[in-house]
């Protein structure tokens, strides 16, 4: 990482601190709070806010709209009135959304004693039934559940709280690296064979052409 880098992670830390520590609060407010220093550090904040609302980290309010607002005056005229700065408040970094074998993995985990693929379906809702099928095997083959009859199953032994790796999608995950590995140097082989070829040509042009024994 570089100083820049480290700069800048080190400025969203401190406006990520500010945040947390007024819970509601408008750009300038926060900016106010990270004690900016000059205009861009300013800019620099407003960025992060903005940034942080897509990801949910920050949340705006939904009675704030920012926006400028209108309303007659006593001769008829309309003025323009600025409302006030639009308010948000420090939700907090989102979890990392759990991939769907852990969702099944966690669902299956609450059940007592026996469970089926039926169960995981109507529990986890959105969910193909190839997935859920899949882990059914998988939870048989790494011995921790057996299969009682055709999509039915009983769980034995403990069951961690995060899913174990899959030993089967490891291993061939591990041999579709070593494919890659071994083609990339494969590809290497074959791209110095060719640059020796293609020396051993320009040397040959540069000798030119061999001249008979006795030719002048």
């Amino acid at each position: 990482m570089t100083a820049t880098e480290n700069n800048q992670e080190s400025f969203a830390s401190r406006v990520r601190a500010a945040a947390r520590k007024l819970g509601e609060f408008t750009p300038s407010e926060l900016a106010w709070e990270v004690e900016v220093k000059d205009y861009e550090e300013k800019r620099a904040v407003s960025t992060f806010v903005y940034q942080a609302v897509q990801r949910g980290e920050i949340e705006k309010k939904p009675d704030q709209t920012g926006l400028n607002r209108v309303k007659p005056s006593q001769h008829g005229v309309v003025d323009t009135v600025e409302a006030e700065p639009a308010r948000y408040w420090y939700a907090g970094i989102p979890a990392k959304k759990a991939s769907n074998r852990q969702r099944l993995w966690n669902v299956a985990r609450r059940v007592r004693g026996e469970f089926t693929q039926d169960d995981l379906a109507q529990l986890t809702g959105d969910i193909s039934r190839a997935q859920i099928k899949k882990f059914c095997m998988f939870v048989v083959r790494e011995g921790f559940a057996a299969r009682v009859k055709r999509g039915l199953y009983r769980r034995t032994g403990e069951w961690p709280v995060d899913v174990p790796a899959n030993k089967k999608d490891t291993l061939r995950m591990r041999k579709i690296r070593e494919r890659k590995k071994q083609g990339a140097f494969d590809a290497l082989d074959r791209a110095l064979v060719a640059i020796t070829e293609a020396r051993m040509a320009i040397a040959d042009l540069k000798e030119g052409p061999c001249k008979e024994d006795g030719q002048k």
